[in-house]
C-alpha cells in the first residue's frame, strides 16, 4: 500500500481509496453535462428505423410499400431454412 502523508494525517491510497484530490467534490456528480438535449436512445432509434416505409416489388412494374419490420418478418418467413 502506498501511503502519503498531508499535514498531520495519513491517507492509505490502493484498491477502492483514491487520492483525496481525485475524488468526486460534494455535490458534485462524475458527469456533470449529462445528456445533450435531443439525444435518442437505443430504443427511440430502432422505433424509428423499423416503422419507416420500404418497398417491396411484387411483379416486375409494381410494388408496395410496407412498414420495414414487416418486410423483414415476411424475409425471414420466406427464407429456407
Amino acid at each position: 500500500m502506498d501511503e502519503r502523508v498531508e499535514g498531520d494525517l495519513t491517507n492509505k491510497v490502493g484498491y477502492a481509496k483514491p487520492p483525496k484530490h481525485t475524488r468526486f467534490t460534494k455535490g458534485r456528480s462524475g458527469n456533470p453535462k449529462g445528456r445533450p438535449t435531443g439525444s435518442k436512445n437505443l430504443a427511440t432509434m430502432m422505433i424509428e428505423e423499423l416503422t419507416q416505409t420500404v418497398a417491396r416489388h411484387r411483379c416486375q412494374n409494381a410494388y408496395e410499400l410496407w412498414p420495414s419490420i414487416c418486410a423483414i418478418a415476411y424475409n425471414l418467413e420466406a427464407s429456407p431454412r
